[in-house]
């Protein structure tokens, strides 16, 4: 037997929820924690396709600072989400640039992005490490989230 929550039940787990504060602007050592494949909606929402959604712990900065989050506090949160496409592992016709997706997988492979792809189960990728750059992006509805972008694969140094 399923159980229905009130407006009120609801609300109170709403409020009680701790609400996402992002990290500030840095490079980040970011380790693969989990990578699944899923179906979910296209960019513009008319329609669904597969999408793998990789899971990242945020390590630490590169250049060996604290760790913040926006509020300037030891953040909360240390997951981070990226959403690829699967069937975008290429390289746009018309600009020559690597997708996100290879951008992101090759980083994680420590390979460079012209390299061939060659990936046999995605349990291969957890427990490796990239940096990337985190930013702050507010949304439309004014909330802020953090953004993942430029990938390179993680050589261990402070740069």
């Amino acid at each position: 037997m399923s159980s229905v929550f009130s407006m009120k039940d609801m609300a109170t787990e709403v409020a009680n929820k701790p609400r996402f504060i992002p990290l500030a602007d840095n490079l980040y050592v970011l380790e693969v924690q989990d990578v699944k494949e899923e179906t979910g909606p296209t960019y513009d929402g008319k329609g669904e396709q597969e999408q793998v959604i990789v899971t990242f712990k945020v390590k630490q900065p590169v250049d060996g600072s604290e760790m913040v989050d926006i509020e300037g506090q030891y953040p909360k949160n240390d997951l981070l989400k990226v959403w690829l496409n699967p069937a975008a592992i290429s390289f746009n016709t018309r600009t020559n640039q690597p997708h996100k997706a290879r951008q992101v997988l090759t980083a994680i492979m420590g390979v460079p992005v012209e390299s061939p792809l060659e990936i046999k189960s995605w349990d291969d990728l957890v427990g490796k490490k990239v940096k990337a750059y985190v930013s702050v992006t507010t949304k439309p509805d004014g909330t802020k989230s953090n953004k993942l972008d430029k990938f390179s694969p993680y050589d261990g140094k402070k740069k």
